[in-house]
């Protein structure tokens, strides 16, 4: 089968000509959001976004499906079961190592070996930075290997918020902006804004100009922070 290009236009002639094909298409949304396609098949594709897994996922990928029925029957507010902590204490530890990227779980369900897993997790790095270097103009593409490698780093220190001034000196966040807002929109990093009130609707009492960056995947965290497993476990 000949592969088809993100948001490639022939989706519409299928739709419209040979409906009674699914098609199905996979691909990373750094390419939507660093390169503009010229033609989008309005109202003939429907979007899944899928994340890496969280928690729960990750215990159902274990086979707890027991501990994932205790978990749904409880509210935040409920106190968990001494029956049931230690477990997921012992679960909640190996999926801060792991992380929820299908590749990384399958990887450590099947070899229960660090090293293993570490190596899915450092060809996913590397296959995020050779992504920037493939979409990304060659005058951003430092911008954006910067603020990547810089985010495990700031949420190290006593920093209340992402300070622009601390990806490289002398760059300021009108240098940084538009770089930061690829890697959101490519679903990359997560940017958790300053609720000034606990109120509803939340959005309403965020400072945008007072945020912090997360990685999407804790697993991945870890490893561009080079925190060993053990300094975890």
């Amino acid at each position: 089968m000949k592969p088809i290009f993100p948001l490639d236009p022939s989706l519409k002639y299928f739709c419209e000509n040979a409906p009674e094909y699914h098609i199905v298409c996979a691909g990373s949304l750094l390419g939507i959001a660093l390169r503009k396609p010229l033609s989008f098949p309005v109202g003939k594709v429907n979007f899944l976004t899928l994340r890496p897994m969280n928690f729960y996922e990750f215990l159902l990928a274990s086979g707890e499906e027991m501990l994932c029925e205790h978990l749904s029957g409880q509210l935040p507010t409920d106190k968990v079961s001494a029956l049931f902590a230690r477990q997921l204490e012992d679960y909640l530890r190996t999926y801060y190592i792991t992380g929820g990227m299908p590749e990384a779980v399958e990887t450590w369900l099947r070899t229960k070996d660090i090293n293993q897993l570490e190596a899915v997790q450092k060809h996913i790095l590397n296959s995020y930075e050779l992504d920037f270097a493939k979409y990304a103009p060659s005058k951003d593409f430092p911008k954006l290997s910067a603020i990547w490698r810089s985010i495990p780093q700031q949420l190290a220190k006593d920093n209340s918020k992402f300070i622009f001034s601390q990806v490289k000196k002398g760059w300021r966040a009108k240098d940084l902006e538009d770089a930061l807002e690829w890697l959101i929109s490519a679903g990359l990093v997560y940017k958790v804004a300053k609720i000034e009130k606990p109120f509803l609707p939340l959005a309403a009492y965020a400072d945008e100009s007072y945020f912090k960056l997360y990685l999407s995947d804790i697993g991945l965290l870890r490893q561009l922070a080079v925190l060993s497993a053990g300094a975890i476990l």
